[in-house]
């Protein structure tokens, strides 16, 4: 319920020896700087949100100019590391080569099912050691075929391989994607 004005009220609000606590032209002043407060805020955060995507795109563009670089640089070093690399491996494969008493091939036709728990059946994508006549590990692959499967097929062509299996599988024993020469 509302207060109930009384006629000296005006006179004890708005004399000139009443206590001030601003009133209408008070509350008008209060209400522009909050305006202005608020307009500088969001002036502000105007300039702000712009600044950054300059930044941004300045950041973009170096790095658009700079990629290219890096990355000739880091295609050329990967280049040379594996080049290196294969050389290594290359010396490390003759070298095993080379010590091999015989000349007979170690992968394809020349395959030898020996050594290991051939109790055992492995499973089609297990790994299996690829070993010169000597016993050096030459590579590591996954097999496309189980242990049964390679005994029946060793030292045939892949020609024979559906009439020996009676499907038709991959036609070598380790993919190429799948070896790592040790």
């Amino acid at each position: 319920m509302a207060a109930k004005t009384r006629p000296g009220d005006w006179d004890r609000l708005f004399a000139p020896n009443a206590p001030h606590r601003g009133g209408p032209l008070r509350a008008l002043i209060n209400v522009l700087v909050t305006i202005v407060v608020i307009s500088l805020l969001g002036a502000g955060g105007v300039y702000a949100f712009r600044y950054r995507d300059s930044q941004i795109a300045a950041a973009s563009a170096t790095a658009t100019a700079i990629a290219p670089t890096i990355a000739a640089i880091q295609t050329q070093t990967a280049q040379a590391e594996a080049q290196a690399t294969a050389t290594h491996i290359a010396q490390r494969t003759a070298t095993a080569i080379a010590r091999q008493p015989t000349a007979e091939p170690s992968l394809g036709t020349g395959v030898v099912i020996s050594g290991g728990n051939l109790r055992k059946e492995a499973p089609r994508g297990d790994v299996i050691a690829v070993r010169s006549a000597s016993g050096v590990e030459l590579a590591r692959g996954l097999s496309n075929y189980s242990s049964s499967e390679a005994r029946l097929i060793a030292r045939r062509p892949s020609a024979d391989f559906e009439r020996l299996l009676g499907f038709t599988g991959e036609p070598e024993l380790i993919h190429r994607d799948n070896l790592v020469l040790s």
